[in-house]
């Protein structure tokens, strides 16, 4: 699995019931994306999905889960 931050864009392309596992570079980027997604759960309730999370800080790994409101 290749390191990437988590973009919007990535968030927006989960469908409700779908989950993507990312792993990133540091392990402040696990907060950042977990505050990402949050929010974008929060400012776009027109997409009817919000996101859990779950996060490895070891692996530098967090698994996000788009689900239906």
């Amino acid at each position: 699995m290749r390191e990437k931050k988590v973009t919007t864009e990535d968030l927006r392309s989960l469908k409700a019931g779908e989950s993507k596992t990312f792993k990133v570079p540091h392990q402040r980027d696990i907060h950042t994306a977990r505050t990402l997604a949050s929010s974008l759960g929060t400012l776009e309730p027109e997409r009817g999905v919000r996101f859990s999370t779950s996060a490895n800080y070891l692996n530098c790994t967090i698994t996000i889960t788009a689900e239906k409101r």
